[in-house]
């Protein structure tokens, strides 16, 4: 099977791998600072010139991979990524679904941070719990690398409480 193929309308169908560059936000704040860019590969199916079915984005150097599924151009379903690199501090990992191209249902998200101690030190942050629509909903569970676990309460994406409760 060829890759990278056009019908007659001028529509990419089928197989296709081609260059992307990606940007990740890594901060912990929605809209925040802390963005790093990668070059990299994006390979998966077209439908009439949208993304349909499984994709892998990956950057040239391997240091952030992402895996899921798209239907008609969006983000629908599980989808997986991971990020390494020794241009920042950070490692992440996150895993959860998407519909319409927005986090929707249960995320876990793995960081590797570097915070004050008064914000539980460094290390592994492990955050878990609901999206509605791209935003936090509900009960979160954090833990923190010091063994410190919050609770944490938003809606509509706002923090409400947080609570230590270990």
């Amino acid at each position: 099977m060829q890759k990278n193929q056009k019908d007659e309308q001028e529509r990419k169908q089928g197989h296709w791998e081609e260059p992307e560059t990606y940007s990740r936000d890594l901060s912990l704040k929605k809209g925040g600072k802390d963005t790093i860019k990668f070059e990299g590969l994006s390979t998966g199916n077209y439908k009439d010139d949208k993304r349909h079915g499984k994709w892998l984005l990956s950057s040239f150097n391997g240091e952030m991979v992402e895996e899921g599924w798209y239907e008609d151009d969006k983000k629908n379903g599980h989808w997986h990524k991971r990020l390494f690199s020794p241009r920042t501090p950070h490692y992440m990992l996150s895993r959860g679904t998407y519909k319409d191209d927005k986090k929707h249902g249960h995320w876990r998200e793995e960081l590797e941070l570097d915070l004050p101690a008064s914000k539980g030190g460094k290390g592994l942050y492990v955050f878990e719990g609901e999206y509605v629509d791209d935003e936090k909903d509900d009960l979160w569970t954090v833990k923190r690398p010091d063994g410190t676990v919050v609770h944490q309460t938003w809606r509509n994406g706002k923090l409400i409480t947080s609570k230590k409760v270990k």
